[in-house]
């Protein structure tokens, strides 16, 4: 089985730090930064790659913020900050369907997006998504599409 750390291609120095920020969000203690870090384009990759929650909690954990320019950490929080407020409409979104579905008997369950940054990583935020992924039961289809209407 191939390493995930080995990749076809040659990442730049900033890259892999993101890769490795991604690989050990869980303990991004012991990750240490490039020797040279060009903060832009890090920053860059991060917005690219729709991490700014996670690339903030990383660097907030490992006290690196003190680190990062005005302007690269304004774009980081700027953007963790969207995500919340998106995040935190998706959920009320939720709430009141399931609210709603409940009401109507319908057994509903909750996929993907809010419900994995929820469960898996403890932050609604670091998945940005646009869209509220529900199963239900094929008798309640027509139902729950009133309710999303």
């Amino acid at each position: 089985m191939k390493q995930l750390d080995s990749f076809p291609t040659k990442l730049q120095p900033h890259e892999q730090w993101l890769w490795q920020c991604a690989r050990h969000w869980r303990q991004p203690v012991g990750t240490s930064l490039p020797a040279a870090v060009d903060w832009a384009a890090l920053v860059r990759v991060g917005l690219w790659n729709r991490a700014q929650t996670l690339l903030l909690g990383f660097l907030q954990a490992l006290q690196l913020l003190d680190q990062v320019p005005a302007a690269s950490l304004r774009s980081l929080q700027e953007g963790a900050v969207k995500f919340r407020q998106d995040a935190a409409v998706m959920g009320e979104s939720l709430q009141i369907y399931l609210q709603k579905a409940a009401e109507r008997g319908i057994e509903t369950a909750v996929l993907k997006g809010l419900s994995v940054s929820a469960n898996i990583y403890g932050d609604v935020a670091v998945r940005p998504g646009g869209d509220i992924d529900v199963l239900v039961r094929q008798r309640d289809v027509h139902s729950s599409i009133e309710i999303l209407d």
